[in-house]
């Protein structure tokens, strides 16, 4: 089942393409509206790798569905340590399993160019995990 913020996401795909409901050619046609870009890019890839259990015979379970919970036991364990671990997806076939946490990588509206923007970018990613 795709989630709605998927579903929300592809239908503001459509209306930019369509030119119309947000702001549109017309002052009339556009409405205000806010999308979650996290919870749709979220959505998007619980999509993806919904298609690629049924095809390849995974079995799936979401985080959004609190399906994924893994309790964390820290030895010593510490005050207000992390106590679990929920990543978006679990997959597991019988010979394997893949964990995939999805997180969209939002940056602010300013964009600077140039070798040390990239490498700072290649940082974050590489600490964020991704």
């Amino acid at each position: 089942m795709r989630g709605e913020p998927f579903i929300n996401g592809v239908q503001a795909i459509e209306w930019t393409i369509d030119e119309r409901g947000l702001a549109g050619l017309s002052d009339l046609e556009g409405i205000p509206w806010m999308m979650p870009m996290d919870q749709f890019f979220e959505s998007w890839i619980e999509t993806v790798f919904r298609v690629v259990a049924q095809r390849t015979g995974g079995q799936m379970r979401v985080g959004r569905k609190r399906e994924t919970v893994h309790a964390v036991n820290w030895e010593p364990p510490y005050l207000g340590s992390q106590k679990s671990l929920v990543p978006d997806i679990w997959l597991e076939w019988e010979s394997a399993t893949l964990i995939v946490d999805a997180k969209a990588l939002l940056r602010n509206n300013s964009v600077t160019c140039g070798a040390e923007s990239h490498s700072s970018i290649r940082r974050e990613t590489r600490l964020a995990g991704v």
